[in-house]
Formats: structure tokens, sequence, C-alpha cells
């Protein structure tokens, strides 16, 4: 039987230039429907950010407002009302002295004395109550600026303790031995990179804003005071509630109205 010959065909080296033309005309809409989904995912996790950010921004500058604005006393603690602006007495410490004289007072540091910060000279005052038989209630508030830094001290006994730099008190005259320290700071809108923020300004020495939320729509930003009626105001003795609106950057997020009552 005679043997068969076998004819060895060539090996393949890699893909025909017709076969990569189909593939890669296969893979073109593939690539093309990728990118796009790709692309529309980027755009909404940036649109919901943007979202997020912006409610942030309304939810701290609501948080701030309510804290600030809300422990004022009618006809005392807020100094003036405007559009753009609020200017008040705010409370940054509170505590009762274990010793007082005409230079100042020493109050233990706890658990009789709380603070949001170190009292600072120039810039603080201290609140006190005095009797006073002119006044209807029998009643005057008296603040008196400190004038020196604070000293660590020891009270009667030995507690740690401060004293607190403030002459001037009618020693006599005082009600009762709780003291309060307070600035004077305005809570405003400002303009930074040409966009709108909320800050806090102290109109005591060295002020600085210091910003609080943002940024804001352009003129969105609105102080506004309301009698006990409801109607506007811009006498400060008059104010009982405060509205403020907030406008935000994003469209979606829309503008936040803020009703706070003073409630001293």
């Amino acid at each position: 039987m005679p043997a068969l010959n076998h004819v060895r065909q060539p090996a393949r080296a890699g893909f025909t230039l017709a076969e990569i033309v189909v593939a890669v005309a296969l893979m073109v809409p593939v690539v093309v429907a990728a990118t796009t989904l790709a692309v529309s995912a980027a755009r909404q996790a940036r649109a919901a950010a943007a979202i997020v950010a912006a409610e942030l921004a309304q939810e701290v500058a609501a948080a701030v407002i309510e804290a600030e604005l809300a422990p004022l006393v009618p006809g005392d603690g807020l100094l003036s009302v405007s559009p753009t602006a609020v200017r008040y007495r705010s409370r940054r410490a509170a505590g009762r002295w274990c010793l007082v004289d005409t230079s100042g007072v020493v109050l233990p540091l706890a658990p009789r004395w709380a603070a949001s910060r170190q009292p600072v000279a120039g810039r603080d005052s201290a609140v006190i109550y005095i009797q006073d038989i002119s006044s209807p209630s029998g009643v005057r508030v008296l603040r008196l600026g400190l004038v020196a830094p604070p000293v660590a001290t020891v009270c009667p006994g030995g507690p740690a303790a401060i004293r607190l730099a403030v002459p001037g008190i009618p020693v006599s005259s005082l009600l009762h031995d709780l003291l309060q320290m307070e600035e004077v700071v305005e809570l405003a809108v400002y303009s930074s990179a040409g966009q709108l923020w909320l800050g806090l300004l102290s109109l005591g020495v060295a002020a600085v804003i210091e910003p609080v939320a943002g940024p804001f729509v352009a003129g969105s930003v609105l102080f506004e005071g309301l009698d006990a009626a409801g109607g506007a105001t811009a006498v400060a003795a008059q104010v009982r509630t405060l509205r403020v609106r907030l406008g935000s950057v994003v469209p979606a997020v829309g503008t936040r109205t803020i009703l706070i009552g003073l409630r001293g």
C-alpha cells in the first residue's frame, strides 16, 4: 500500500487586516456607549455632590444663626438689623464668682464657669446686674470692659480659678454672684472670590471675619426684623423675631427661610 504524503500547512501568525478592521468596527459602539455612560454617571455624581454641598451650607448657616441669635434678649442683646447684617451682643461665657472687688472678679474654673473660649481683653465685656431704684424693674444691666488678660489664681479655700480685670464694679449694689462675658458681633454677608458667604465679625480688637457657610446666590441672603405683630421693623428694640433667607447657588435646592424668636 502506498504511503500517504502529508503536506504541513504553515502556522498562522496573528490576525489578518480584515479581521482587525471588523473587530475595531464592532468595538467602537461599545466604547462609545461605555464612555457616554461614564460621562453621564460623572455628571450625575457632580450634580448630586453639588446639591449635598449646597444643602449642607444651608444647614450649617441655619445652625449658627439659631445658636447666635436665639439667646438674644428683646430690647437688649440685638443692636441693629439691616438686609445684609445683624449686629448683636453675643454671650461667650458665664459663671459665678467666689470673690469680687472694685478691680475685678475671681471665678472658680469648675464647675461654676463655662466658656466657649478664653476671655479676651479689649474684645469682651463683663455683664452684671445691679440694683437701680430709678428703673421700673429695680434692676439695671451693667457692662464693664475686660482691660487685661485673665490671670490664674485660686478662690478662698483653694479651688483653681481665674481673675478677670474688670475695674469699676459697684460691689455694694450687686444683686447676685452671676457674671457673664459677651462681645459685640456682626453676622453678615460678604463677598469672596466673586461669591457670597455668611460670616461672623467680632467688632472688638483684631476684628477678622470668620467664615460660617456658603456660597450663596448674590442678593439672596436677607435679614429682616419682625415686631410683636409680625410686621417688618428696622428698630432693634421692637424686634421680637428675626427672619433670615438663604438662597442656594444650586437651583434644585432653592431658598431656605429661618424664623428665630428672641427668647432671652
